[in-house]
This record gives structure tokens, C-alpha cells and sequence, in this order.
């Protein structure tokens, strides 16, 4: 693969890849501004709910109060049945309806948003795959973030 100049240019001035990005960003805000708002809503509850972390060594926290939703997967509860998890998420569900949310059973506003931000992620990774012949679909973690702020920014100097 070797990306000249000409690649480059073709992509960031492409409509796919500009409007990839502006899907990208406007995705990148809800997803944003929805955990914010799913957080206000649910930290009452998690307070009230006084889920704990594992008892593990391995455990950077543990025996701690679970005080922030990204934390439950250290909950003691999310590994056997506990009724203190179903409560919380019984509590979430009816929470999350009474301020006007409808989703099912189960399902998270700011968890399906930030899912449709991975999706516009995948889009852009994939076109410029397509477009440039790049394996950018391919990386993970902190490579996969660098290879998107670069096609954000070659996209956006174009």
C-alpha cells in the first residue's frame, strides 16, 4: 500500500469521505451529550443502589461503591444472580422512561448512541479502506485513534 498525494487529495475531497466525517462528528456529540445526560439520570440510582465492586486482588478498587454506570462490569452482581442488580436496573428502565426515553427493557439511550458513533467510525475507517486501499478498518485502540483523527483532519483541510 502506498499512499501518495493524489490518494490523499481524492479522499478528503471526496463527498463520501466529507460526509462520513460530518456524520462522524454530529454522532461523536450526541453520543457525548447523551452519557452526560443517561449519567444524571442513573447517578441518584446508583447512590440509592450501593452496588459494590468485586472482592478480587486484581481489583484496583475494591470493596468500593460502584458511583459511576462505566464501572458496573467490577460489580460482585453482574457476575451471579443478585437482586440488587435487578433492582438497579428495574429502577434505570422505569428512570430513563420517566424522563421521556423510549427504549426497551433493558436497552440504554447512551449506549445505543455511542454505538451509532462506533458505527460512523466504521464507515469512515472502511471508506478510506476502499477509497485508499488502507488497512485502517483493521487497528484497535490508540492506532485506530490516531488513524481517525487523521482522516478527520485530512478531511477537513481539504
Amino acid at each position: 500500500m502506498t499512499l501518495t498525494d493524489s490518494k490523499l487529495r481524492t479522499f478528503a475531497t471526496s463527498t463520501p469521505a466529507q460526509e462520513a466525517v460530518g456524520v462522524l462528528i454530529a454522532t461523536r456529540v450526541a453520543a457525548e451529550a447523551m452519557d452526560a445526560r443517561v449519567a444524571s439520570i442513573v447517578a441518584p440510582l446508583l447512590e440509592s443502589a450501593q452496588l459494590m465492586t468485586s472482592r478480587s486482588p486484581r481489583d484496583s478498587r475494591p470493596n468500593s461503591v460502584i458511583t459511576n454506570e462505566h464501572d458496573l462490569y467490577l460489580c460482585l452482581c453482574l457476575c451471579r444472580d443478585d437482586d440488587g442488580c435487578k433492582r438497579y436496573y428495574t429502577a434505570k428502565d422505569s428512570a430513563l422512561r420517566a424522563a421521556g426515553f423510549d427504549v426497551p427493557a433493558g436497552y440504554c439511550p447512551a449506549l445505543i448512541a455511542d454505538s451509532d458513533r462506533v458505527s460512523a467510525e466504521n464507515t469512515l475507517l472502511e471508506l478510506a479502506d476502499t477509497q485508499m486501499g488502507t488497512p485502517l478498518s483493521k487497528t484497535y485502540g490508540a492506532d485506530r485513534t490516531k488513524a481517525l483523527g487523521l482522516l478527520i483532519g485530512l478531511v477537513a483541510a481539504a
